[in-house]
């Protein structure tokens, strides 16, 4: 598929089949910029056996130019206004016993 940004260059987009990992992350952390560039890292908390004490591990480290930053913040936020429904969150209260 052939895709035309803003500026007028074609980008050829594809994907890989097969060719690429899907990575759970519940958190981000250690955010940097650097010149033109952000990385941060993608985390995930694990139970340990015990369950008091959870284990953060880097799942990913994501490197990207700054540019980018504001597009990935647009895309987001239309995602969390399709699925956060403002003001539909009902609570129900256990009844009061006699």
């Amino acid at each position: 598929m052939t895709h035309t940004d803003d500026s007028g260059i074609k980008l050829e987009l594809y994907e890989k089949i097969g060719g690429h990992s899907e990575i759970y992350a519940d958190g981000i952390q250690g955010i940097m910029v650097s010149d033109e560039v952000v990385k941060f890292n993608l985390t995930s908390d694990k139970m340990m056996t015990n369950n008091d004490v959870r284990e953060r591990e880097i799942v990913a480290t994501i490197v990207m130019p700054v540019n980018q930053v504001h597009s990935i913040v647009e895309l987001f936020t239309e995602i969390s206004r399709d699925v956060i429904v403002p003001n539909k969150l009902v609570i129900k209260e256990k009844p009061k016993e006699k």
